[in-house]
């Protein structure tokens, strides 16, 4: 009976230790939310941080619905300023452009669509294809196209965003001289660093 006491009493003192460590372990394991063995923090325990926003799932249209307008400055092939106007209450848009190819000036009319891949409250990454018709003013040169923008937004308030990316895609021009022998048709490069504002 004395040893039965003796070996009990020496497995209490060696487990309690270990069960002291165990629950430090526990408080200092950072919790994420929804996962792991213990539950999530209280919300106002967490940082406020609005790049480390977190995670929403995107929905139609894009985010909220605080931007019809955005204005957009490319630098690259082509340089320029375009114009785009949110259709209705949906995630199409249509835009208006004018700018250069190097030194040779163009106007664009373009109709695009915008989808979020990966949103947040107040950040998130877009994808958005679009077909275009380009006209060069001082020549008799047209053409179409289709371009994509990988696009980072960021929303500083209620009405006001930013964003930075890149365009990339090909149009094809097509130049007629003053014999029909001189119908030329050639692709043109999309590819510049896309800013924007969007309101």
């Amino acid at each position: 009976m004395r040893i039965e006491f003796a070996v009990t009493l020496c497995g209490l003192l060696i487990a309690s230790p270990a069960f002291a460590q165990s629950s430090a372990v526990r408080e200092t394991i950072p919790v994420v939310e929804g996962h792991g063995l213990w539950p999530a923090q209280p919300a106002a325990a967490r940082p406020s941080d609005p790049l480390l926003d977190p995670a929403v799932l995107a929905e139609a249209p894009l985010a909220s619905k605080c931007e019809d307008w955005r204005i957009s400055f490319d630098v690259g092939l082509p340089t320029g300023l375009r114009l785009q106007r949110r259709i209705v209450d949906s995630n199409w848009w249509i835009e208006g452009g004018i700018g250069t190819w190097w030194v040779v000036p163009y106007a664009s009319l373009c109709l695009r669509y915008d989808w979020a891949v990966v949103q947040r409250q107040r950040n998130w990454v877009s994808i958005r294809p679009s077909l275009s018709a380009t006209v060069v003013p001082i020549d008799t040169t047209v053409g179409g196209g289709f371009d994509t923008e990988f696009v980072w937004t960021h929303c500083w308030g209620d009405r006001f965003r930013t964003e930075m990316g890149l365009r990339a895609g090909v149009s094809i021009m097509s130049h007629r001289g003053r014999r029909d022998a001189d119908f030329k048709t050639a692709p043109v490069p999309v590819l510049c660093f896309v800013f924007a504002m969007a309101f």
